[in-house]
């Protein structure tokens, strides 16, 4: 029996081609400082020798460190930080030029290399910290606009399946009910009303997918064995001639008002893909994680919209038609924090596990 978990396609890790820049200069400002310390000769005493080897060599690698720190955390504009870093860099250094311009009026270079070693050297340490706060703001002004774009977008995608596809579908259900009182033949109105209920189907999962994705995901304690027992409830009406049963404990999760679309959708993902009489098993077993569990005896999900979720490269035809009811599902299931996982049944059919994180 294969078992095979549902998995997201991965992030791409952004260039970070300019952090090297960033460091390569730290790292030779920190060799600088060493052989300017060398040369120089260490003073006497532990603290003031302690004190030259930070400022000649230690405040570089601080500074090599954080950045390295802050590519490891989040990949962050790395150009960004190397232009405050460049500017710093002269805009310390100028001054401590203008500091030891006598000396270096004089020509004395050798004696004004401490003073502007230390202006460079806390240069790149302050551009570095203040490139890297700028860079991370900037991203998230960047982030919350097109998340405040997203939501838009999305609300007109719900606004517009609320009001003109569903609309248009309640249309086309009523000229059915008027074509039975004509000479139609049954079956042709079978399979219009077949087609309408399954776009209706498909408009509803996607206005469910898109107010999950509106916003902050607000989840609560959901007594998840009263909504299956609902779930389970309204099935049997809905499919009398399908055997739904039902074993759940009592049990509170993680979820939110939307857990009913994951009950439902597995439910009828069961019987309408059927080939004969379904039988459908719903259990709910509580611990932490609270295990659901939806398992059927029908000819099992394809192996073109299950391997559309393990497979990443697929997921944006995977998702078409009916297999949208189990990306909904694997998508409410994972803002709560949980898993879904597919196996195939024994002798036949399906079981789709569901974990969930106990309230």
């Amino acid at each position: 029996m294969s078992n095979q978990p549902i998995n997201r396609p991965n992030v791409p890790v952004r260039d970070i081609d300019g952090s090297w820049v960033v460091v390569a200069i730290g790292l030779c400002l920190s060799l600088f400082g060493g052989w300017h310390v060398l040369a120089s000769g260490m003073p006497g005493s532990v603290l003031e020798s302690g004190s030259t080897l930070f400022i000649n060599v230690g405040l570089p690698v601080v500074a090599v460190g954080v950045m390295l720190y802050a590519v490891r955390k989040a990949p962050t504009r790395e150009w960004t930080v190397a232009r405050w870093m460049f500017g710093s860099i002269l805009a310390l250094g100028a001054l401590a030029a203008w500091a030891s311009a006598e000396s270096l009026i004089a020509g004395e270079f050798m004696a004004a290399r401490g003073t502007l070693l230390l202006g460079a050297n806390l240069g790149i340490l302050f551009g570095v910290v203040t490139g890297v706060n700028r860079a991370r703001a900037k991203q998230n002004a960047e982030l919350a606009e097109r998340e405040r774009a997203q939501r838009e977008g999305m609300a007109f995608l719900n606004h517009l399946l609320r009001h003109h596809v569903l609309n248009g579908m309640t249309i086309i259900n009523g000229y059915t009910d008027e074509l039975r009182e004509e000479d139609v033949s049954p079956e042709h109105i079978e399979v219009i009303e077949r087609q309408s209920e399954r776009i209706v189907t498909l408009v509803e999962n996607v206005q469910t997918l898109v107010q999950s994705l509106s916003g902050e995901p607000e989840a609560k304690p959901v007594d998840i064995a009263d909504v299956a027992d609902r779930a389970v409830a309204d099935a049997r009406e809905t499919y009398p001639n399908a055997t739904v049963e039902l074993e759940a404990d009592s049990a509170t999760v993680r979820a939110d008002d939307f857990l009913r679309s994951v009950l439902d959708n597995l439910i009828a993902n069961a019987v309408e893909h059927h080939d004969g009489e379904p039988s459908v098993h719903v259990t709910v077993e509580a611990g932490d994680p609270t295990v659901l569990q939806v398992e059927d005896d029908g000819p099992g999900i394809p192996d073109e919209i299950r391997q559309s979720f393990t497979e990443k490269d697929d997921m944006a035809t995977g998702v078409a038609g009916d297999g949208l009811g189990l990306y909904l599902v694997h998508t409410l299931v994972t803002n709560y924090g949980g898993e879904v996982r597919i196996a195939d049944n024994d002798p036949r059919g399906t079981v789709v596990t569901v974990e969930l994180p106990r309230a």
